[in-house]
């Protein structure tokens, strides 16, 4: 009964403002990541599963339900919404601006985004130049190798799309 109670408040959360910036992220996310209730091997050779979790304790538990992937999503955006607007304290983003940067930092990690070009430029509030900077990230490790991915290249055309929306 708690899970069908908890399972209900998550998707009240989701729907409560469907310009929030973590809504707009989890709902890009659902498609940009796909869901797989079991896990697999990801093209840059990680345990994934869900909506691209890479967590091992999600990892280790072997299936997640697509209800609960959707909550971990939906809260995970909102944990990454919460950091991005703490590290750009004072620039004003667009919620699909700051969409699109939740889901950079949903596959990069924030420390890569923290110490990025595209993080400095949005400081810097020179937010056309941020946004090129998503084509630069579109490389997997590949055998000891950095290689172009074209997934990831389609992912930031799309991310970068989602940023200049209006």
């Amino acid at each position: 009964m708690k899970k069908v109670i908890f399972a209900i408040l998550a998707t009240l959360a989701m729907s409560v403002s469907a310009t929030d910036s973590a809504t707009i992220a989890a709902n890009f996310l659902k498609t940009a990541e796909g869901f797989k209730n079991n896990v697999y091997t990801c093209a840059a050779g990680k345990k994934t599963i869900g909506y691209g979790f890479t967590d091992k304790a999600t990892v280790e538990k072997g299936y997640i339900s697509k209800v609960a992937a959707e909550r971990k999503l939906f809260l995970e955006c909102k944990g990454i919404q919460k950091k991005v607007r703490k590290e750009l304290k004072g620039i004003t983003l667009t919620d699909y601006q700051e969409a699109a940067i939740i889901s950079f930092v949903f596959n990069v990690g924030m420390h890569n985004f923290k110490t990025s070009t595209m993080c400095k430029l949005l400081k810097a509030n020179n937010k056309a130049l941020a946004c090129r900077e998503l084509a630069k990230w579109v490389y997997i490790t590949s055998n000891g190798k950095k290689v172009k991915s074209k997934g990831l290249t389609n992912r930031r055309a799309k991310e970068a799309a989602l940023f200049l929306k209006v």
